[in-house]
């Protein structure tokens, strides 16, 4: 990557240094998929039953893009910041569930890392979703990954609402959206595609590194254009100077 899109090797150490389980962890995410070397069976079927959203509330985090969705709350935010109000993630509804290994997961949120932060082959993708699942507990997470091939074609999904991301982390971090989008609908669509998805136990991509997270990472793609990846990087760069959030 350029010297922009890339942090410094310093300012790398001493932020993930703060986390042991990031450098000293056995399962930690993302990894290198290599394909030749996968064990194919024993993947249990995967049906994602994901209810379509229709009040999006999108957060542009500094971080990444994500998408929650809409209640009826608001969020106060610090002092001297305009607006005064955000509206805040609806909680109390569930967005639909997956069920892994008889353990129900219940969807929270998505957001995406350009470029990809696993890799097929030693190869990145252009754009990685992850589908955040956490159970009744709380503490046992699931992440379904979809992968974005760079095409032509924008992606006419992301089309929904992607334009509708703040362009910054600060005071207008939050942005509501109309859309309304069938995520449940497409991760069926792919899957349905043929392939299924490899499956693996690791971690949390960034700090704390917890691991045991449970990951699914759906083998047919989806594709984005290049304008799309640029609203990113550009809101990336903007938070950080560092025009890319994969690990």
């Amino acid at each position: 990557r350029a010297p922009a899109d890339a942090a410094s090797s310093y300012d790398q150490r001493t932020t993930w240094a703060q986390y042991p389980t990031c450098i000293n962890g056995r399962r930690q995410s993302p990894i290198d998929i290599a394909t030749a070397a996968a064990v194919a069976g024993g993947v249990e079927p995967m049906a994602p039953h994901l209810r379509p959203l229709d009040r999006l509330l999108l957060v542009n985090t500094g971080r990444s893009f994500q998408v929650h969705e809409q209640g009826s709350a608001v969020r106060v935010l610090p002092a001297g910041a305009t607006p005064a109000t955000a509206p805040v993630e609806n909680g109390s509804a569930s967005k639909g569930y997956t069920v892994l290994h008889g353990r129900r997961y219940d969807f929270y949120q998505v957001h995406w890392h350009t470029p990809s932060e696993h890799l097929v082959d030693g190869r990145h993708a252009a754009l990685e979703a992850h589908f955040v699942h956490r159970d009744a507990s709380e503490s046992g997470l699931a992440v379904i990954t979809v992968l974005y091939d760079e095409a032509a074609a924008c992606d006419p999904l992301l089309s929904a609402f992607w334009d509708d991301f703040p362009p910054s982390d600060g005071a207008r971090r939050y942005a509501e959206s109309a859309a309304s989008v069938d995520f449940g609908a497409m991760l069926s669509e792919l899957l349905l595609r043929g392939g299924g998805a490899y499956q693996w136990e690791g971690s949390l991509t960034t700090p704390p590194c917890t691991e045991g997270v449970e990951w699914r990472l759906i083998k047919a793609r989806r594709h984005v254009c290049a304008a799309q990846l640029e609203r990113l990087r550009a809101a990336l760069g903007a938070a950080s100077g560092v025009r890319a959030n994969n690990r």
